[in-house]
């Protein structure tokens, strides 16, 4: 009988809210992402033709058929010389949050300028991950969500 009374008190009812928010809270909690990786990559400058002249900044990610690498192209450079001009990226990983810094190098102005830029990323594994591409230089960026298989294709455009 005191059990009976009890189920139905007003003190049991807040207890089981107060449960029940608990195990929400604990249920919904973010992953811990660990401390943050820098690796630095150098890309090489890609020249596709006249017909890549005035095309949109843009980057495309592939994966390796073996899923060991990322090939990053970013399309749409202008202003970097071919000849004496660079491309690197800073590929920061936090958990699973991934940053992607691209850094230019534009060298001498009036030379054969590229078109594009590639690099090939080893850090990352076969997983789910958030990407943010910056290009400071340009003031765009992008940002997406990618499950990371082997042969995954994934353009976008840099806003």
């Amino acid at each position: 009988m005191l059990l009976f009374s009890f189920l139905h008190s007003v003190e049991f009812y807040v207890l089981a809210v107060v449960l029940a928010a608990a195990v929400v809270a604990a249920v919904v909690k973010p992953r811990e992402k660990g401390p943050a990786r820098t690796w630095l990559y150098g890309g090489t400058l890609l020249d596709d033709g006249p017909g890549a002249d005035g095309e949109a900044p843009s980057i495309s990610i592939c994966m390796s058929e073996d899923g060991r690498e990322l090939v990053l192209e970013r399309r749409g450079l202008a202003g970097v010389n071919l000849d004496d001009g660079a491309y690197s990226v800073a590929v920061e990983v936090a958990g699973f949050d991934v940053t992607v810094n691209e850094r230019l190098d534009f060298g001498s102005p009036g030379r054969p300028q590229a078109t594009g830029a590639e690099v090939r990323i080893d850090c990352l594994g076969l997983e789910r991950y958030h990407f943010l591409y910056r290009s400071k230089a340009l003031g765009r960026n992008c940002a997406f969500t990618v499950s990371l298989r082997p042969s995954t294709r994934v353009e976008r455009p840099l806003v």
